[in-house]
């Protein structure tokens, strides 16, 4: 719909250097700069899709940059605060807006607020723990605990063995798999304060702890 937005600054250099930090993870950078009429423009390159001119600004703005990822949300948040702008809303998933909205927020040099924006797919993980079992009696009481706070973050027990079948290597006394909608779901659960008694028993009931999170692997396109 939009061919490209313009805003008024106080400061052209502040905020251009402003912009070139905020912009830059998010594939923009600055265009067209006019130092007699104080004005540039930035976006990819080649299109311009954000002018700023000096003056005197009349009221704020509210601009959302789209980002190829959740990781160029954290960068753009990062170089944001680090030139000059104030947090008006860390990176995290805003729900309310949709199940994929990936958004972090900052106030520029002229009072408006800048979000940058990334609507990706959240993708499964897996956890993986292999322990020894050193005190069977206080380790029953973990499981139960544990399988009470899984709904809570989508979690899923795939597998959970006691006696693994080798192949090749060695196997621990305990083996499970819990499948997570995401990893800031399993990293939920994992500091959930309803969950650190349950981890204190499973620390102190066994041994040789090993506590990954794997991703799943992507699958290619159908070619239907």
């Amino acid at each position: 719909m939009f061919d490209h937005i313009s805003l008024t600054v106080r400061n052209l250099q502040r905020s251009l250097a402003f912009y070139r930090a905020a912009l830059g993870p998010l594939g923009n950078e600055a265009q067209g700069f006019d130092e007699a009429a104080k004005t540039v423009g930035f976006g990819p390159p080649g299109k311009i899709r954000l002018w700023l001119s000096q003056g005197a600004p009349s009221s704020s703005a509210h601009l959302a940059f789209e980002s190829p990822d959740r990781a160029g949300v954290e960068a753009f948040y990062e170089a944001a605060l680090g030139a000059g702008g104030t947090n008006h809303g860390k990176p995290g998933l805003r729900r309310d807006y949709a199940a994929d909205y990936f958004a972090a927020y900052v106030v520029d040099p002229d009072g408006n607020n800048i979000e940058a924006v990334a609507h990706e797919a959240e993708k499964p993980v897996y956890y993986i723990g292999s322990y020894d079992i050193v005190d069977a009696a206080r380790f029953s009481k973990y499981p139960p605990q544990v399988l009470a706070l899984l709904p809570k973050y989508g979690g899923e027990v795939l597998a959970s063995d006691m006696n693994a079948f080798v192949v090749e290597g060695s196997a621990r006394t305990m083996h499970a798999i819990i499948r997570f909608p995401s990893r800031e779901a399993a990293l939920g659960l994992y500091e959930d304060p309803e969950y650190q008694e349950a981890k204190r028993l499973r620390q102190r009931s066994t041994s040789n702890i090993t506590m990954v999170l794997a991703e799943e692997f992507a699958r290619p396109p159908s070619s239907n």
